[in-house]
C-alpha cells in the first residue's frame, strides 16, 4: 500500500502545477463579443459619406483595451496610400461591422500627422503583430499559432483564439490572454499554460460569441456612443 501511495504521490508531482487563470477561466465572458478579424478589411467612411479607406488594423493598450482603429487610405492627393489611426471612441460601426463611419473629412485627411505613418504610444501594440505569430505553451514550443483575437463588448481583449496541432489534431482554442505574460509584436506569444491544461478545454466553437446584430445596442460604452 505504501508503495502504490508513494507511486501516486510522485506521480501527481510530476504533474504541471495548473495555471491559475486557465483553471478559473470561464469562457461567458466571450458571450457578445466578437473577432478582432471581423474588423480589418472593413470599409470606412467619412462624415460626407465618402469612403476614405478601409480599417487595416487595430490599437490596443497594455491592458487589452482597443485604443484605436488604423485606416488605410490611398490615393489622397501626392500622398498616395497612408494610414492614420482614430480613437476607438470616435468610431461608429454599421451593424455587423459591415462598415465603420469615422468623424474624418475626405479633404482633411492630409491634416493628420502622416509624415512618419501613425504613432504608437508605449505599450500600445497592433493586431495584426500579434495575429499568425506561433504559440510556445509552458513545455512545449510551437505549440500552434494565434487565429484570432476575441473582444468583449467593451472593446477589451478577453481571449486569444489559438489553433494548435499540439495535442495530436487541428483544433481552435480560446484561452485567457494572460497579458503580463507575452511581448506582442515579438515574433511569438508565450502562454504560462501547458498542453495539457489546454486539453481539458472544449474546442472553440464560434457560436460562443453570440454577437448581437448591433454589438453596442445595449452597451452606452460602445464606440460613438
Amino acid at each position: 500500500m505504501r508503495t502504490i501511495l508513494a507511486t501516486a504521490l510522485l506521480a501527481a508531482l510530476a504533474l504541471p502545477a495548473p495555471a491559475q487563470e486557465l483553471a478559473g477561466w470561464n469562457p461567458g465572458v466571450m458571450s457578445g463579443g466578437f473577432l478582432a478579424s471581423r474588423l480589418l478589411q472593413r470599409e470606412v467612411f467619412g462624415t460626407g459619406g465618402e469612403e476614405i479607406g478601409e480599417i487595416d488594423n487595430l490599437v490596443l493598450g497594455p491592458g487589452g483595451e482597443v485604443r484605436a482603429i488604423v485606416v488605410e487610405s490611398g490615393g489622397i492627393g501626392p500622398l498616395g496610400d497612408v494610414e492614420f489611426r482614430v480613437p476607438w471612441r470616435q468610431v461608429d460601426f454599421a451593424p455587423g461591422f459591415e462598415s465603420a463611419r469615422v468623424p474624418v473629412a475626405d479633404e482633411r485627411i492630409e491634416d493628420f500627422d502622416l509624415g512618419d505613418g501613425f504613432r504608437l504610444e508605449p505599450g500600445e501594440w497592433l493586431a495584426r503583430d500579434v495575429i499568425g505569430d506561433p504559440v510556445n505553451l509552458v513545455g512545449q514550443d510551437a505549440f500552434g499559432e494565434v487565429e484570432d483575437l476575441v473582444l468583449g463588448r467593451d472593446g477589451r481583449l478577453v481571449a486569444i483564439l489559438i489553433e494548435g496541432g499540439g495535442l495530436g489534431a487541428e483544433a481552435l482554442y480560446a484561452v485567457p490572454p494572460a497579458l503580463g505574460s507575452f511581448d506582442p509584436g515579438h515574433y511569438a506569444v508565450n502562454l504560462p499554460y501547458t498542453p495539457l491544461e489546454l486539453g481539458t478545454l472544449n474546442p472553440f466553437q464560434e457560436e460562443a460569441l453570440l454577437p448581437p446584430e448591433d454589438p453596442f445596442a445595449d452597451n452606452p460604452g460602445g464606440p460613438n456612443r
